[in-house]
């Protein structure tokens, strides 16, 4: 399954991100695991809380930064690996940086104004151009 160096590697890095045991196997990362399990393996949520087996099932089904959670149901109980995982993780931090064109210029998601703001925009545009006699 893991036969490159590059897929061992990645186990690696796997085990470390979950601060799992050294003597953690491949097979053990690529093992299905029930949502339960795997969201106490998680980093803690804002304020030092453990994060709900519900994030587990918002990340599969609606996702996250137009990235899903790959997840399988066995019976009546979701599973993932911590595999599918850390490369979710990995998904979502690629998507959450800024993408770069021809010119290099970072680009951002457009900023949406409130109509507040906009009306102050506006009004200062109208300043301006009264003050230059336009």
């Amino acid at each position: 399954m893991f036969d490159t160096l590059e897929d061992r590697r990645e186990v690696g890095e796997v085990i470390r991100a979950f601060g799992l045991s050294p003597a953690t196997t491949a097979a053990d990362v690529t093992r299905l695991r029930p949502f339960a399990e795997i969201v106490k393996l998680l980093p803690r949520g804002r304020g030092g809380r453990s994060r709900h087996v519900s994030v587990m099932h918002r990340w599969t089904l609606t996702g996250r930064l137009n990235q899903k959670l790959e997840s399988v149901q066995t019976g009546g109980i979701r599973c993932t690996s911590l595999l599918w995982v850390y490369e979710f993780f990995q998904r979502l931090t690629t998507a959450d940086q800024p993408t770069t064109q021809a010119n290099s210029q970072p680009t951002f998601p457009l900023q949406v104004r409130t109509s507040t703001q906009r009306e102050k925009a506006l009004a200062r545009a109208e300043r301006e151009l009264d003050k230059l006699g336009v």
